[in-house]
């Protein structure tokens, strides 16, 4: 459902903010998505909108569960250059 509604907001023109984006994310980790979730993080960087603990976490745990390390270390060394704490 919130990937349906994410689309939506895109077909409809509408710039999705981070809490649209956090939706999209989240659907991505539940389905274990984690190449949709690292294409979201990418998406909301050429958009300018600004990744916040919980995007960067809940993309984080998409990688985790698709045991896709090597990508979640790419995403603590973007919060890191971006000065975003990690959810601890």
């Amino acid at each position: 459902a919130a990937l349906a509604l994410f689309e939506e907001v895109q077909t409809l023109k509408l710039k999705p903010d981070a809490v649209v984006y956090g939706a999209a994310l989240g659907a991505c980790e539940k389905g274990q998505v984690w190449d949709g979730a690292l294409r979201l993080l990418r998406e909301m960087k050429d958009q300018s909108v600004p990744w916040n603990v919980i995007t960067c976490s809940t993309a984080l745990s998409a990688c985790e569960k698709g045991g896709r390390w090597q990508e979640g270390l790419a995403i603590l060394e973007s919060m890191d250059l971006a000065s975003i704490p990690p959810n601890t």
